[in-house]
């Protein structure tokens, strides 16, 4: 795994850990052998976001979110564009999906937010 300290245009600070832009790496619970992840992928270009939940036992793997739009726009931009920030860190699935309900409203999502790569309500995934 090799990690390299950086920072982008807009000023705030991110680890790179296997080609994948980090931030919030300070919410990682590391006394967890498994991680109910809330993260948030913004595209540096634009400022346009994804925000989304991931069940994993490492928490800095190269998971970029499963929806359409993200995937495409990933594809499109590369995903050296797009910082990925851990939000939370749960030890349950219960925790994890009612905080992404919380997050993802139908308000926050496309087209209701066009600044959102959501595009259905969070928990239903």
């Amino acid at each position: 795994m090799s990690i390299e300290q950086t920072s982008q245009s807009m000023s705030a600070e991110f680890v790179q850990i296997n080609g994948i832009n980090y931030s919030g790496l300070d919410k990682i619970n590391n006394d967890l052998e498994v991680h109910y992840l809330i993260y948030k992928i913004t595209n540096i270009t634009n400022g346009m976001y994804y925000i989304g939940q991931h069940k994993t036992c490492n928490p800095t793997d190269t998971y970029m979110g499963s929806g359409h739009y993200i995937e495409r726009a990933i594809k499109k931009y590369s995903s050296s564009n797009f910082i990925k920030e851990i939000l939370f860190d749960f030890d349950n699935f219960d925790d994890m999906n009612n905080k992404e309900k919380e997050l993802v409203s139908v308000n926050e999502c496309y087209p209701n937010n066009p600044m959102s790569y959501n595009l259905v309500e969070g928990g239903s995934g």
